[in-house]
């Protein structure tokens, strides 16, 4: 009956059936009007591209895009109250399992993330192959994209390619459009254009210290000597000293020195160096602190104790939400618009699996409050189902775990117990011991 039900909507014929079938990927729709051609310096094509040399900003970028990626993507169907995995539509497998030709759905969703956090937005061209039904997403790299707003307030994608081809355009219910942080609406900002300083004070410091160690000269231990020395004993002793005690096999050789030579160290580091190592923890902190990505997920742990860092670990969920209502608003919106009744959902469930002792307090909750029955645990755990009585059952704790719904017996038909009179205490034979006189010589 779903499946019917499934292939009933898609007979359906939406708007604009005839435009809305598209050739294989590439396909380019020229009748829109006007194309810009977009280059560096309308749309900053290169900026965002060198954010990612930043340490601290690709990390927060991958753990973002990859934690995002490992959450299984579902189709979720929706009738009445009841929720659930709609696994015989065909949407299903295209975000669940492949998406494209060429990318699994862990790859295509951390591509998508990882072009949200580094661009501001994400495209992704639905191709349908002669039918009303999307059969592949194929991805857009966004400096190759440019929305824009026409008269008539249709939002159209212009889009230019690296093969020095004409820029072709694309209409809104052609391209799935996962947006950032937004002021007008259709274009998503660039998360680290909004802390732009941060970003290049941190660029500027591994500049630095690039240059620094590059054009560094300073020698680890200088001979000196207050006599005249010719140039060719000068080259001999320097040589000689190279031989007998550069590199880690020489380390602690006993240096013989001639007449009025004396070696010197030189000290490696410097208040200067230590200022400059708690600024660039500082400028990490920065860099963490406007992409919501905890300090000890990329690598910064100067401050982390047992305490905060689980603490720091729970709250991580709460970060990825907004991401997850991102994906999910936005292939709604593109795929779902005449579809009512689903919707998608990445399970933040799957989070959990890797703290298998969170995991099993979780299941024993729910287990216990009857929401959850033991197949049904099962079935989250990925493992088979067993056939058995009592597995389909959803149980309570009355004094022992009962299947709910199980009638409780009757007050005349408990067991009755007999009470048995008090037994009436007897005296002990035993008396009491007699009092010791006592003795005149104590």
């Amino acid at each position: 009956m779903i499946r019917q039900a499934v292939a009933n909507l898609f007979r359906r014929r939406p708007p604009h059936a005839e435009e809305r079938y598209f050739p294989p990927f590439p396909f380019f729709d020229n009748n829109l009007g006007p194309i810009r051609w977009i280059d560096a310096d309308d749309g900053g094509c290169v900026e965002p591209q060198r954010y990612l040399e930043v340490a601290a900003f690709h990390a927060c970028v991958r753990v973002i895009s990859e934690s995002i990626a490992s959450l299984p993507f579902h189709l979720i169907r929706q009738s009445g109250e009841t929720r659930e995995r709609a696994v015989d539509h065909p949407y299903y497998r295209l975000v669940h399992n492949r998406p494209n030709a060429w990318q699994s759905s862990y790859e295509f969703v951390e591509t998508l993330i990882g072009h949200v956090a580094t661009w501001g937005n994400a495209y992704a061209l639905k191709v349908y192959q002669g039918g009303p039904v999307v059969q592949e997403l194929w991805p857009l790299h966004p400096s190759f994209v440019k929305p824009q707003q026409l008269q008539n307030n249709e939002i159209v994608y212009d889009y230019m390619n690296n093969t020095g081809d004409d820029g072709r355009r694309f209409r809104a219910d052609q391209i799935v459009h996962v947006r950032y942080l937004s002021d007008n609406g259709y274009l998503g900002m660039v998360p680290m254009a909004l802390s732009k300083g941060t970003v290049q004070l941190a660029r500027a410091m591994d500049l630095y210290s690039q240059k620094f160690w590059q054009n560094d000269a300073r020698p680890g231990v200088i001979l000196e000597t207050s006599q005249p020395v010719p140039k060719e004993a000068l080259d001999n002793l320097r040589r000689q000293w190279e031989q007998l005690h550069r590199g880690s096999d020489n380390a602690g050789r006993t240096a013989v020195l001639p007449g009025g030579v004396s070696a010197k160290q030189l000290p490696g580091a410097t208040n200067d160096s230590a200022q400059m190592i708690e600024m660039r923890t500082f400028v990490v902190q920065e860099i963490a602190r406007a992409m919501r990505v905890p300090c000890s997920l990329i690598g910064e742990n100067s401050r982390s104790t047992y305490s905060n860092a689980e603490q720091e670990a729970l709250n991580w969920a709460n970060c990825l939400v907004p991401w997850c209502r991102r994906v999910e608003s936005a292939f709604e919106r593109a795929l779902l618009d005449d579809m009512p009744g689903y919707g998608f959902m990445l399970d933040l469930r799957g989070q959990l699996r890797g703290d298998s002792a969170a995991r099993a307090s979780y299941y024993r909750e729910l287990f216990a409050l009857g929401v959850l029955s033991p197949s049904e645990i099962r079935q989250l755990e990925d493992m088979p189902h067993i056939d058995k009585p009592g597995m389909d059952d959803h149980y309570i704790p009355a004094n022992n775990f009962a299947p709910i719904g199980t009638p409780a017996a009757a007050p005349d038909a408990m067991p009755v117990m007999e009470v048995q009179p008090e037994a009436t205490p007897q005296r002990s034979r035993r008396t009491a011991p007699r009092k010791r006189k006592a003795d005149p010589d104590d």
